[in-house]
């Protein structure tokens, strides 16, 4: 585990996800990547930089376009500096260009291992994995991808509802996962979603050898008869007190319609931090 991103744009949703990346940083020895994203109205080529330009600019633009970097990057400075405490490098990036491209900028120079990202959403996490917003990009990177929604004061992940597709070699997901995860030595709650009609003995012993094949010691067999995903994943989840939903998922559409409001000792309702890995992109 060597570098983590984080996108941010400066709001309060997105503080949640820095909190938590430097947090996790911290615990797993890795350099975090903080990277700001500014997209022009305008067309734009690639100048050979860390960012793109305006193709035809006149004074104004431009000069609108590089104030807005700069205090950008004054503001990543700000960020970085109430970190100091922070053991581990921090790098900033600010790009003109769209959400999509940066990412595939930087992720091409540097290589992430996860990425972290706060997010609005309420009812759904349609919106953060398949939905029309900027983040869907990141799901077809052979990268996990952290949703967090709440400002977690301390991440403490003792159980993991982890769900998987068996009719695709997950492995390589798996092992990404409990990568990222081996510092918190949870429990891993494994759930295979079958359609009806399935005999239920042969999910249980792919997800046995599953299990055994990438040396989990810790974990627990489901297989739940559920048309809507959604529910299986929130019965498993609420079943065990889990703190974390992640997801080997083949297609985008496997959670189109998924909702993970659980409802906490509190009685409020939160939505898990969600762990998404689209192993489509690998």
């Amino acid at each position: 585990m060597k570098k983590i991103l984080v996108p941010t744009d400066f709001s309060d949703v997105s503080e949640y996800g820095i909190n938590t990346a430097i947090e996790m940083s911290e615990h797993l020895n890795a350099a975090l990547y903080i990277l700001y994203v500014i997209n022009p109205a305008d067309k734009y080529i690639n100048n050979g930089k860390d960012y793109y330009v305006y193709k035809n600019p006149d004074r104004s633009s431009y000069q609108k376009t590089l104030e807005m970097m700069l205090k950008s990057e004054k503001r990543l400075q700000n960020i970085i500096a109430r970190y100091r405490h922070h053991r581990l490098p921090i790098y900033q990036s600010v790009f003109v260009n769209n959400f999509r491209e940066s990412i595939d900028m930087l992720f091409g120079k540097s290589g992430f291992d996860l990425i972290v990202m706060g997010t609005r959403a309420k009812n759904s996490i349609e919106q953060r994995l398949v939905g029309n917003s900027s983040e869907n990009k990141v799901n077809i990177m052979d990268t996990p991808v952290l949703y967090v929604t709440d400002d977690i004061d301390e991440l403490k992940l003792k159980n993991v509802a982890l769900t998987l597709d068996i009719a695709r070699k997950p492995d390589r997901g798996l092992r990404k996962i409990c990568n990222i995860l081996k510092y918190y030595d949870p429990k891993f709650h494994l759930l295979y979603i079958l359609h009806s009609g399935i005999n239920i003995n042969k999910p249980f012993e792919k997800l046995k050898k599953i299990a055994k094949s990438n040396k989990l010691s810790n974990y627990s067999l489901n297989v739940i008869t559920n048309e809507k995903v959604e529910n299986a994943i929130m019965a498993l989840s609420k079943r065990n007190n889990a703190d974390l939903a992640a997801i080997i998922t083949h297609n985008n559409g496997f959670l189109s319609k998924t909702g993970l409001k659980l409802n906490k000792t509190d009685n409020k309702k939160n939505i898990l931090p969600v762990l998404n890995y689209n192993f489509n992109a690998h």
